[in-house]
């Protein structure tokens, strides 16, 4: 969970508090859930 911890920290916060996620790592995201044989659930 501490690994997960820090990534969740990295991401920067907009002003109201919601985090601000790079449109590259929104890509890399969804290219993981293509993975044959790869669930949302796991990737998440």
């Amino acid at each position: 969970m501490g690994a997960t911890s820090e990534f969740l920290a990295s991401v920067p916060r907009r002003a109201d508090g919601k985090r601000n996620w790079p449109p590259e790592l929104k890509a890399r995201i969804v290219a993981e859930t293509l993975i044959e044989g790869e669930t949302v659930n796991a990737v998440a």
